[in-house]
């Protein structure tokens, strides 16, 4: 069987979680849980922040 993946806009994900009161320890709780559920060796995330990136010269 094969799937297609429907990914959501992020941003509009964040805002309607948000709203809801989910917020980032519920989220990574979530993973940790989902994690374990599902007998993953690894679990993984990434973390981006909007606006200028400060990581290198100005």
């Amino acid at each position: 069987m094969t799937c297609d993946k429907a990914l959501p806009a992020p941003a509009g994900m964040a805002a309607s979680l948000g709203s809801l009161g989910y917020q980032l320890p519920d989220t990574l709780a979530d993973l940790a849980d989902n994690s374990v559920a599902a007998a993953a060796r690894t679990a993984g995330t990434g973390l981006t922040r909007a606006g200028r990136d400060r990581s290198g010269p100005p």
